[in-house]
C-alpha cells in the first residue's frame, strides 16, 4: 500500500513538471509549466493539485475513486505561489497530493481511501 501512495507521488512531481499548455490553448503565466490555476482549467471529474515539494506546479488530476488515496477534510485552498525566477500564480480551490472522492459517486474520505458513503455510516453504527 506504500509503494502504491510513493508512486502516486512521484507521478504528481513528473506530471506537474512536465505539462505545458492549458487546455484551451492558453500559455500558462508559468511558462509553460502548469496546467491548471482553478479547477475550471481541468474539466469534470477532474480538480487542480499542487504537491508538498518546495516550488510545486499545480497540475490536474483526477477525482478520487473507490479505494483511491485521500486527505480525510482536504478542502481547496486559495493560494499564491512564488517561484525562485520572480513568477507567481494565483491558485483558486486547489488541492494539495489528491483531488476529494468523487462526491458524485457517493464516495467519501474515511481513513486515508475513498469509500462509499454508507460503508462508513455502517461502521459508525458497530
Amino acid at each position: 500500500m506504500l509503494h502504491k501512495f510513493v508512486n502516486s507521488l512521484i507521478f504528481i512531481f513528473i506530471i506537474s513538471t512536465a505539462i505545458g499548455v492549458y487546455k484551451e490553448g492558453h500559455t500558462s503565466p508559468l511558462h509553460g509549466l502548469s496546467e491548471c490555476s482553478n479547477e475550471g482549467d481541468c474539466g469534470h471529474g477532474r480538480c487542480c493539485v499542487i504537491g508538498m515539494h518546495r516550488y510545486s506546479v499545480p497540475s490536474c488530476a483526477s477525482v478520487g475513486h473507490l479505494g483511491d488515496y485521500c486527505i480525510g477534510g482536504g478542502k481547496g485552498q486559495n493560494l499564491t505561489l512564488s517561484f525562485p525566477n520572480g513568477l507567481s500564480i494565483r491558485v483558486v480551490n486547489t488541492y494539495t497530493l489528491f483531488c476529494p472522492c468523487d462526491a458524485d459517486q457517493g464516495l467519501v474520505c474515511h481513513r486515508a481511501q475513498c469509500v462509499f458513503r454508507d460503508d462508513v455510516a455502517l461502521n459508525n453504527v458497530f
